[in-house]
C-alpha cells in the first residue's frame, strides 16, 4: 500500500507539472522527468521488498532491536516521501493558479503570444528548499534514534513511541499541504468557472 500510495501521488505530480509548463511554456518536455519517475519508483519497489536483505549483508538486522528499528526508519522514510509528494504538488498548484489568473485576463491572441515569452517561475527554488529541509528533518531525526539506542538502550516500546511521534509530525506537514492544495484548487476551479460564464454570456 505505501507503494500503491506513492504511484498515485507521483502520477498525481506528472500530469499537474505537465500541464503547469504546458501553460507558462506551450509546451513541457518531461522525458527527462519521467526516466527519473520511473527509476525512483523502482528502486523504491527494491527497497520495499528487498531492502532487509541487503542491509542485512551489512548490519545486524537478526535481533528484535535491530530489525525493529529498521522498519520503523523504513516507513519513516515513506511518510518523509509522502509530504515530500504532496509538498511538490502544493507548490505547482500554488504556481498554476498565479499562471491562470493574469492569463485569462488577456485575449487569446496575446496568451498564445505570452506561452513562448513567460520566464521560468522561481518556484523551482522552492522545491529544492522543501525537499531538502524534509529530508534533512528524516536523516536529524534517524540520526538522534540511533544514537539514544547506544547511549540508553532504548527498548522496542521506546522505540516505538519515538518513531510514531515522527510519523505525526509529517501528519502535520501533509494535512497541511493539503489544505492548501484543497484551497488554491478551489480557488482555480472558481476562476476557470468565471472565466467560462462570462464566454458564455458573451456569446
Amino acid at each position: 500500500m505505501a507503494l500503491f500510495w506513492t504511484f498515485a501521488e507521483g502520477l498525481v505530480l506528472i500530469y499537474l507539472r505537465w500541464g503547469v509548463l504546458f501553460l507558462q511554456r506551450g509546451g513541457g518536455r518531461q522525458k527527462i522527468f519521467l526516466i527519473f519517475c520511473v527509476t525512483t519508483f523502482f528502486l523504491l519497489t527494491c527497497l520495499m521488498f528487498g531492502g532487509e536483505s541487503f542491509f542485512g549483508l551489512f548490519f545486524d538486522l537478526q535481533t528484535g532491536q535491530n530489525i525493529i528499528t529498521y522498519r520503523w526508519a523504513l516507513w519513516n522514510f515513506f511518510c518523509t516521501l509522502w509530504v515530500i509528494l504532496e509538498g511538490i504538488i502544493m507548490l505547482y498548484v500554488v504556481r498554476l493558479y498565479k499562471t491562470l489568473r493574469p492569463s485569462l485576463n488577456v485575449s487569446a491572441s496575446t496568451l498564445t503570444k505570452e506561452k513562448s515569452s513567460t520566464p521560468v517561475s522561481n518556484s523551482s527554488y522552492g522545491i529544492y528548499a522543501l525537499v531538502s529541509v524534509l529530508i534533512s528533518l528524516y536523516v536529524f531525526y534517524e540520526y538522534n534514534i540511533l544514537s539514544m539506542i547506544g547511549k540508553n538502550g532504548l527498548d522496542v516500546e521506546s522505540i516505538y513511541r519515538i518513531s510514531l511521534f515522527y510519523i505525526r509530525i509529517c501528519g502535520i506537514f501533509w494535512v497541511l499541504f493539503e489544505w492548501i492544495v484543497a484551497f488554491m484548487g478551489i480557488k482555480t476551479y472558481l476562476l476557470l468557472k468565471g472565466v467560462g460564464e462570462s464566454e458564455v454570456v458573451a456569446g
